[in-house]
């Protein structure tokens, strides 16, 4: 951890680390995607948490 700290400090760009955009996680991530669109830590987590939610939030309303 500290060997990966010590990169991103030395080589990173700091405009690629982001907070993960779902309202309980605390996590941050370094977004090495194509299109620095990323807006999870995890699409199998914190993704899916959202996409469940956002799909029963519309279940609820019909």
């Amino acid at each position: 951890m500290a060997e990966a700290t010590a990169k991103l400090i030395a080589q990173g760009d700091f405009s690629l680390v982001k907070h993960c955009e779902h309202k309980d996680c605390v996590l941050w991530f370094y977004d090495k995607t194509k299109a620095h669109k990323r807006r999870w830590c995890s699409m199998k987590v914190c993704g899916n948490r959202h996409k469940v939610m956002k799909f029963r939030k519309k279940l609820a309303t019909s």
